[in-house]
């Protein structure tokens, strides 16, 4: 099979592994045709296979805009990712409001298909937030050095400024999931900050599953990186044996968040993780009121639990110095100095740069 053959096949092993409906076409602006469609797209639309060597505009009404597929025709053409909002109709004739985003897939320089994820506008499948997210590019995916006490190189795939102000609630799996697929196609050992939604979300199940096909598709070495598991409410009974399927499949987990309203650390050390990070507050006490008890009391549980402690919102090179005296295996934030490694890269980046590495 030749090499572009090859990337399409993995693409659509990709495709295969989300919930979300997906479509893929060839990469003429002019006239697009159908190579694949998912499962989760066949079900959410009723076309299947059979949709294959057609052009996308089978789907469009007399109500699906003129603007808009303007707009989407041009952005293909200047291989631009695009979000869109189309009325298209299903195999039953049916008009159905649809957000999507289209976006390309790069090899050598050269789109070789587009891909676009799909959401009905219908209950809990909108995804605004994302759609505008990406529209503005505002967000992105960069590494971001830590500063290691003992033994150890891993970068910390890093959302933008703006992902952690606006936070968008809706969609934190599929956030996940581009952060994985960053963090496993980039050469190096890496920390990957994952929701707990990713693994739980009961509307689109199938996180480990998910995982395991980008891990097998990517050929990734699980043992080369750290899940950081961030658990924003109490402590679901299914955690504990998500990461031990997590550390079967060779993955370290660390556990983020530690100290602050999430969970308690007697909580935390019952799931028997790898490592925790501790809550940015617990580092800024010894900015704001040299009150290095907690995070004292923090270290010695670690060491007595035998887990790894990463100190989080490390923002001065004086608290720096001060944990390089206690029992920290790393530190994050401000005060550790970063260095050019790669551009930030936006979700469909994310995707191109799997496909071109593969």
């Amino acid at each position: 099979m030749n090499k572009k053959g090859s990337i399409r096949d993995f693409i659509h092993s990709l495709a295969r592994a989300t919930d979300i409906p997906m479509l893929i076409t060839s990469a003429d602006a002019d006239c697009p045709i159908i190579l694949y469609v998912n499962r989760a797209f066949a079900i959410s639309t009723g076309f299947g296979s059979e949709v294959y060597g057609h052009s996308p505009r089978l789907f469009q009404t007399s109500e699906t805009s003129g603007v808009v597929k303007s707009k989407i025709r041009a952005a293909i053409s200047q291989n631009k990712s695009v979000p869109a909002e189309l009325v298209n109709q299903d195999s039953v004739g049916n008009n159905r409001k649809i957000l999507m985003v289209i976006f390309p897939i790069v090899w050598g320089g050269e789109s070789i298909v587009f891909a676009s994820v799909h959401r009905s506008e219908s209950g809990a499948e909108v995804r605004e937030s994302l759609v505008k997210a990406i529209e503005t590019q505002s967000v992105s995916f960069s590494a971001e050095k830590l500063h290691w006490f003992k033994g150890a190189s891993h970068r910390l795939v890093s959302f933008d400024e703006n992902y952690w102000k606006m936070k968008y609630d809706n969609c934190m799996a599929e956030l996940s999931l581009q952060a994985l697929v960053y963090g496993l196609t980039h050469e190096g050992r890496w920390m990957i900050p994952m929701s707990w939604e990713f693994f739980s979300d009961t509307e689109n199940p199938g996180g480990i599953t998910k995982l395991k096909t980008i891990v097998d598709a990517s050929k990734a070495d699980p043992k080369k990186h750290i899940l950081l598991i961030a658990i924003d409410r109490r402590l679901d009974r299914r955690l504990k044996e998500t990461l031990r399927v997590l550390r079967h499949m060779g993955f370290s987990v660390c556990i983020a968040g530690v100290g602050g309203k999430s969970a308690s650390i007697h909580e935390v050390i019952e799931l028997e993780p790898d490592a925790i990070m501790l809550d940015p507050l617990v580092a800024r006490e010894i900015e704001t009121a040299s009150d290095e008890r907690r995070l004292r009391l923090f270290c010695s549980m670690a060491e007595a639990y035998k887990l790894k402690l990463i100190a989080s919102g490390v923002d001065t090179p004086e608290v720096l110095d001060r944990l390089s005296t206690m029992n920290v295996w790393a530190a994050q934030g401000l005060a550790i100095e970063q260095e050019p490694m790669m551009p930030a890269t936006s979700p469909g980046a994310s995707l191109s740069r799997l496909a071109a590495e593969t």
